[in-house]
This record gives C-alpha cells, sequence and structure tokens, in this order.
C-alpha cells in the first residue's frame, strides 16, 4: 500500500455452542518493534456456530517500511485469547518517483553543465595572477 489511512476487516468465527461478546482490538507495531497504531473495533455479538466481520480504519497517512498489524480477540471469561499476525509494507510509490525523477534531472543538468565547459576549448579554468605572457621571439616584426 502507499499511503492511508487503512482498513481493516476482521471475521471472527464462533466455533462454539455458546455466543460471545468481544470488542477486537488491532495493533500495529513499525519494523523495530514499536507500537505505532492502536485500534479498537466495534463490540459485537458472535453467535454460535456463526461469523462475524469487524470493521475498523488506521487513520495514519503517511509512512514508510514494514509494519505488522496484530489482532487480539478475547473471546471468554477465562481471558483466552486468539490473534492473527498480518504483515504489510507501506510505500510511498509517488512520492519515491518524484525524487528519482528529480535526482535524474540534477544528474542530467550537472553533466550537461561539465560537458559544456568541456566544448568551450579551454580547461574550464581562470589564468592566475603571477601568469606571464611570453613572447615568441623567432619572428622579426616591422611597424
Amino acid at each position: 500500500m502507499e499511503n492511508g489511512p487503512i482498513g481493516f476487516s476482521l471475521k471472527v468465527d464462533n466455533q462454539s455452542d455458546v455466543h460471545l461478546n468481544v470488542a477486537p482490538e488491532v495493533r500495529i507495531y513499525n519494523l523495530f518493534g514499536k507500537e505505532v497504531g492502536h485500534i479498537t473495533l466495534d463490540r459485537k455479538n458472535v453467535f454460535p456456530l456463526a461469523t462475524r466481520q469487524f470493521d475498523g480504519v488506521w487513520d495514519k497517512v503517511w509512512g514508510f517500511g514494514y509494519y505488522k498489524a496484530v489482532a487480539e480477540v478475547v473471546y471468554s471469561d477465562q481471558g483466552q485469547v486468539a490473534t492473527a499476525v498480518v504483515p504489510m509494507w507501506m510505500i510511498p510509490v509517488k512520492l519515491l518517483l518524484l525524487v528519482a525523477i528529480a535526482l535524474l534531472l540534477i544528474i542530467i543538468f550537472v553533466k550537461a553543465i561539465k560537458r559544456r565547459k568541456g566544448k568551450s576549448g579551454g580547461n574550464g579554468q581562470m589564468p592566475s595572477e603571477n601568469a606571464t605572457l611570453e613572447a615568441d621571439d623567432s619572428t622579426d616584426t616591422q611597424f
């Protein structure tokens, strides 16, 4: 994905004969394991032998790199937890293309300037203050 906000959809499948009242949570971690987002999804009942979908949105707009979404559902009075992990990459492709094009234009511009200096006939250096002009004494000039 290129940028956010990012939608999440989580399905809870109740294979028991008791209805569940759950409020799933999704935590987002960056590459270094730091929590960078937390989403609490709406509390809903999941009836026996049924599946229920929970939807949520992570409001992060910009990001770069690897992220991991960890969904947790507490589904019993004893605190039993079901966990699902989804890895994801957030890469702003348009921004990277813009930077790459800008760098390419800078390189082309610098090469064009160097090429223009090379074709001007000189070596592109100004004479120093201590430079002297020497005359060729082999020819006689009369006025």
